[in-house]
């Protein structure tokens, strides 16, 4: 051993003054001598052989394909907001001709629009939960990072919301006979549009973080209830609550939403808008304020919804 030591030190010491390739050189090395077959991708020094935006679009091909190929989930997206619309919105049907005016219209129909939209992406948490635990086995075999497929859903979900609570509120806007001036009916619009937005990330961080569908659905379901319940309009207002719960409903995304609403469909009538002030308690905010918490809610939750995919592994390997 004494007199094997010392030249296997040398040989050590030798191998480290001139070390071989590095991954990146070998491959690099494989590459050129297989360019001789054809174009070869390039050669990066990453675990992912794409690049960020080759997996972004390659994920969202299959995801998009697989949305395409299935007619009853794009059927489902269509004809559920059709009939919700439709059977709630006949139940207010003429709202907006009724007395006490703008009461009804607010504290009744407007209320329950919201709730509407608000629980609307219940019913996307069971593909939640498959396209986590496919895209962390996936992730687990250095397919693709993480972000793409948050990338991914971030933008094609945002496509699908769109759309549903595009066709619920415009039917239930049509039953309820307000009038169909942009002053009225775009504000409206594009305000229920992006609370609508602003709860998907809820429901995306509980199907991240949630381990199964169940724990999923009653976490999302217990914070989007608290979110309804204080909208300033149906349930808890700034009349009703008590002082300490005041601070609330300056920064809940339904409240906010429903007093730009109500504004947008009543402020041009003094007397009306007095009278939903006096009832509710409904002010003008300022609607840039709206949107800068509606974008701080919907930062937050993208960001806890990336981070559990993450770090977060319920996929054993």
């Amino acid at each position: 051993k004494r007199l094997l030591l010392p030249n296997i030190v040398l040989d050590v010491v030798a191998g480290l003054a001139s070390p071989g390739s590095t991954a990146k050189e070998y491959l690099e090395d494989q590459h050129k001598a297989l360019e001789c077959f054809g174009r070869m991708p390039k050669v990066r020094n990453s675990q992912f052989s794409a690049s960020f935006r080759g997996q972004v679009q390659e994920v969202g091909r299959r995801k998009l394909t697989l949305m395409l190929r299935d007619p009853v989930i794009i059927g489902m997206q269509v004809a559920v907001p059709l009939l919700e619309g439709a059977g709630l919105g006949f139940c207010f049907f003429g709202i907006a001709h009724k007395t006490p005016e703008g009461i009804m219209v607010i504290s009744g129909w407007l209320n329950m629009l919201l709730m509407g939209v608000l629980f609307g992406g219940f019913t996307g948490v069971p593909q939640l939960i498959e396209d986590r635990i496919l895209m962390q086995t996936e992730v687990g075999e250095a397919l693709y990072s993480p972000f793409a497929h948050i990338m991914v859903g971030l933008l094609l979900d945002m496509a699908v919301t769109l759309v549903r609570n595009g066709i619920f509120i415009t039917v239930m806007y049509v039953f309820a006979e307000l009038p169909w001036t942009w002053g009225h009916f775009g504000p409206f619009f594009c305000w229920i549009l992006l609370v609508g937005i602003v709860m998907d990330p809820i429901f995306k961080a509980a199907a991240a973080i949630a381990k199964d569908m169940q724990t999923a659905t009653m976490a999302g379901l217990i914070f989007v209830l608290f979110i309804a319940v204080f909208n300033g309009i149906g349930f808890v207002t700034k009349k009703s609550a008590p002082a300490v719960l005041l601070p609330l409903l300056q920064i809940m995304p339904s409240s906010l939403v429903a007093e730009q609403v109500a504004w947008g469909l009543y402020g041009d009538d003094p007397a009306v808008w007095n009278t939903l002030n006096e009832f509710m308690g409904l002010e003008r905010t300022s609607p840039w304020t709206c949107g800068a918490i509606l974008l701080a809610w919907f930062v937050v939750f993208n960001f806890a919804a990336a981070a559990a995919l993450k770090y977060i592994k319920h996929v054993e390997k």
